[in-house]
């Protein structure tokens, strides 16, 4: 462990005792999405997180495994996915490939895409080594089982056994690519595609934003070469050449990922085409403004900014620190007859919504005072406590907060919503946060990034729009009025921004960018 850095403190939820590694078989050393995404929330708050991110620029596997996992269940003999699980294991219906070296925050945003575009519940069972195999083992004065003790139990092997005797039921084997580190150099992972083709077990690739960005253009440059990745240990590696020699050979695993590679892409952007196409046919709605925003990935972010009537405003925000991100699409304003038609199905003009009128004042708060909140306050609170300015045309920019409500009483009871905006309004004004282009925008070079410091520009001492603070709570008739009021206060924002990262309702119902795209006003 670094010694500039602190031990992180251990969450109070995280229980301290399980049934074992070693009296559980290894097809159910499984956590759900929705649990993967909550322990990387909690590492994200703690101090320590915050230090690595500084010191180092990006957070990998292995830091999370030192700073984190081996701390936190050290001396238990459970690894987190069975201290999660308390006593009822979980069958793995989904396995992940993954480098040990990739960013952290591109890997959470890969599993908050796929709540997304592959359709994944919460509550699927994945397997996820640094979270199934119990880690700190093979530390001085720890009992136990060590990571190679787990290993001779073989299970990759039984997870994809497993996997392939559910049949259809299961989700198969996903292959995370990011920028950091290229999966394929690991060997252990080539080899799970590998034990997976072969046992009929269904493959895919889902890849970051920042993946994709980088090598969507010529895919084929990054190349292809098995045979050079490389192991930890060398007798995990010895075994894997001589089980690949047996199957065919490494020619052929290259084929096959190569294939695989091939297909994560054209599945990538039919996602992002299909979003553009949603778009479209919600912007034809003129009663509804926030439908224009398509359904897509739920690390797909974009803005919005005045613009010119011919200018293109990009639609994908960096990863935030804390790997989850808000969720914005962009408005883009009339078209030229040279914008490639799929670009321009995601255009409208402002003059489609010039008859939008305000009914109730436009109350925004200022973003300092919103960054200062350890929970959305209501309406009547920050009015009477004089804290609400009123919109006026010389006022300055103000973000518009589009979110789903997480429980009937109040829209973010646990802040957890709150605490991503405010993450993502701090690195704007910390001139930390670019805004880049969309997928699609980068096929056609139509894009133009807004840069961290023109960010940081329109942040500064800015204002923000949120419901919970800036529509009556209490008072039907002025909320009604205020509702109405949202093509008009959308119509007067610098920026749009959907904040859906995956979360689940008081009701236990699943609240994320696809239910964000069903809400009705």
């Amino acid at each position: 462990m670094a010694p500039s850095i602190l031990p992180a403190e251990r969450p109070a939820w995280l229980p301290a005792s399980g049934p074992g590694n070693v009296a559980v078989p290894p097809q159910e050393w499984a956590l759900t999405l929705g649990q993967t995404i909550r322990f990387f929330q909690a590492c994200r708050k703690t101090p320590a997180w915050r230090a690595l991110q500084a010191e180092r620029g990006h957070i990998t596997m292995y830091d999370v495994n030192e700073h984190f996992v081996k701390p936190w269940t050290k001396g238990t003999g459970n690894s987190v996915a069975l201290l999660m699980t308390q006593g009822s294991p979980l069958t793995a219906s989904l396995m992940i490939s993954h480098s040990w070296g990739e960013s952290a925050d591109e890997f959470v945003g890969c599993l908050e895409m796929m709540t997304s575009c592959r359709q994944l519940p919460l509550d699927t069972p994945i397997w996820f080594c640094l979270l199934a195999n119990y880690q700190p083992g093979g530390d001085d004065g720890d009992s136990g089982p060590t990571v190679q003790q787990q290993l001779r139990l073989d299970p990759f092997r039984r997870v994809i056994k497993s996997l392939s005797a559910q049949g259809a039921a299961a989700r198969g084997l996903v292959v995370v690519h990011t920028t950091k580190a290229e999966v394929y150099d690991r060997l252990w992972c080539v080899y799970e595609i590998d034990a997976a083709v072969e046992a009929g077990v269904e493959v895919h690739g889902v890849a970051s934003a920042e993946y994709m960005l980088m090598g969507i253009r010529d895919m084929d440059s990054l190349g292809v070469n098995c045979q050079a990745a490389r192991c930890t240990y060398s007798a995990d590696e010895d075994m894997i050449r001589e089980r690949v020699r047996l199957a065919g050979g490494f020619e052929r695993l290259d084929a096959r990922v190569a294939a695989l590679r091939s297909a994560m892409v054209e599945d990538c952007y039919r996602w992002f085409t299909a979003s553009a196409i949603y778009a479209a046919e919600a912007a034809s709605a003129e009663e509804s403004v926030q439908p224009l925003i398509a359904r897509g990935w739920s690390s797909q972010t974009a803005s919005t900014r005045r613009s010119s009537p011919t200018e293109t405003v990009p639609s994908r925000v960096s990863p935030l620190s804390d790997g989850s991100q808000p969720v914005v699409r962009t408005r883009t304003y009339s078209s030229s007859s040279s914008t490639p038609q799929r670009l321009r199905t995601q255009t409208f003009s402002r003059a489609d919504y010039s008859g939008a009128r305000m009914k109730y004042p436009f109350f925004v708060v200022p973003i300092q005072r919103l960054l200062a909140m350890s929970r959305l306050e209501s309406h009547e609170a920050l009015l009477e406590a004089g804290d609400l300015v009123e919109w006026h045309e010389t006022l300055g920019n103000v973000t518009f907060v589009s979110h789903p409500w997480l429980s009937t009483d109040h829209p973010d009871p646990d802040g957890v919503q709150l605490e991503l905006l405010q993450v993502f309004l701090r690195r704007c004004i910390a001139g930390e946060q670019e805004v880049c282009p969309n997928l699609q925008a980068t096929f056609y070079d139509q894009f133009q990034p807004l840069r961290a410091r023109e960010m940081q520009a329109i942040m500064h001492d800015s204002y923000v729009w949120i419901d919970q603070c800036c529509v009556p709570q209490v008072r039907m008739v002025a909320q009604k009025q205020a509702i109405d009021s949202c093509p008009f206060y959308v119509m007067q924002s610098t920026m749009f921004v959907v904040l859906a990262p995956p979360a689940v309702h008081a009701n236990g119902e699943e609240r994320d960018i696809r239910a964000w795209g069903d809400r009705g006003w």
